[in-house]
């Protein structure tokens, strides 16, 4: 028997289970990290007994899209419903309502249509027109400033998600590197986070390459 066969097991067992223990550590080190995903150490038997044969990475793809489309169904829907709300509230508000400043602006007009000379009729017309007036200027101001915050916050998405594809493009240039070979585990959950963020922004669709390789592009409301 050659005395270096045992020493060549023992020590391919000892490089085995300091490789499956640094797993065990950098799952718990990154517990609380956004986007990291679980990682395995594979176990194979050789002739020279136990190795670690991959580091695999416990990524559930059909899950990733699934988070990936709720959060673009509300990335649509939340601010059209935070703006439709702004819109209701204010037509709805007693102090802003046009309602009230036309009932009492049709009401004046009214009573001054059935005695025309009355001066007191006279200036509670002259009233409620400034009222109704002001009423409007001031539905319209609002409304305007509606339109400014949405459109500030369209443009400020339009910018995130820039850069989230910048940052995309960067991650794809590195999984080019290892074309025929698996791809460190901790470069698919950045390319896997980069996705998540940019479907908080909006609706996308994604497709992945044979290499692993993310293409993002909005998608259709």
């Amino acid at each position: 028997m050659n005395l270096s066969d045992p020493l060549s097991v023992s020590i391919a067992a000892t490089q085995t289970y300091k490789k499956a223990l640094t797993a065990v550590q950098t799952n718990i080190s990154n517990l609380n990290t956004e986007g990291y995903s679980r990682i395995e150490a594979k176990v194979s038997e050789s002739g020279m007994g136990a190795g670690i044969a991959t580091v695999t990475r416990s990524a559930d793809a059909f899950a990733e899209k699934t988070l990936r489309s709720a959060n673009s169904a509300l990335a649509f829907e939340k601010p059209a419903t935070n703006y439709a709300n702004r819109i209701l509230n204010l037509v709805g508000s007693e102090s802003s309502s046009l309602t009230a400043a036309f009932d009492r602006f049709f009401s004046s007009s009214n009573q001054l249509a059935t005695n025309p000379s009355s001066e007191p009729l006279r200036q509670d017309f002259l009233s409620s027109s400034t009222f109704l007036a002001g009423r409007v200027k001031s539905m319209a101001t609002e409304l305007q400033d509606i339109v400014i915050d949405n459109n500030a916050e369209v443009e400020h998405r339009i910018d995130q998600l820039n850069g989230f594809s910048s940052q995309l493009s960067a991650v794809n240039k590195q999984l080019l590197a290892f074309t025929g070979e698996p791809p460190p585990p901790s470069l698919l959950d950045q390319r896997d986070l980069i996705l998540v963020k940019m479907s908080e922004l909006a609706k996308i669709d994604v497709t992945f390459d044979a290499n692993g390789l993310a293409s993002a592009t909005l998608a259709e409301p």
